[in-house]
């Protein structure tokens, strides 16, 4: 399966966002990141929004949520490894807590290191 990471989902037609959702629907289908701005003028469809797990950055960005934020981005990293078919063993936890440490817990930053790692570690499989 293809791992794929979209940034400002938003922007996409709402025509794109169906042939997304069909794509998502599909047996053996991408398993894919995107970022968004749900508040903003351009929109996300209900049924397209729906698909994703959804996390509010500037909620998660005050100091208190620091624990919470990186166990959310193992976890999300962890599901994206075994929805893409790779090793579960590709990148430790702690690989995983290193990561989002070193990109201050930049959600965008974590998934471009994230995705180079996973794709570096399966090479040495």
């Amino acid at each position: 399966r293809a791992l794929f990471v979209i940034d400002e989902l938003q922007v996409l037609t709402l025509n794109h966002q169906r042939r997304l959702n069909s794509a998502l629907e599909a047996e053996n289908g991408p398993c894919i990141i995107a970022t968004s701005n749900l508040d903003g003028k351009d929109v996300v469809a209900k049924n397209t929004a729906s698909r994703f797990e959804i996390f509010d950055f500037d909620e998660l960005t005050k100091p208190e949520h620091r624990d919470e934020i990186v166990d959310d981005m193992v976890r999300v990293a962890k599901r994206a490894i075994k929805s893409v078919g790779a090793s579960t063993n590709a990148l430790s936890d702690s690989n995983l807590r290193q990561i989002a440490e070193s990109t201050n817990m930049d959600f965008r930053k974590f998934f471009e290191k994230f995705s180079r790692e996973v794709f570096l570690a399966s090479r040495k499989a």
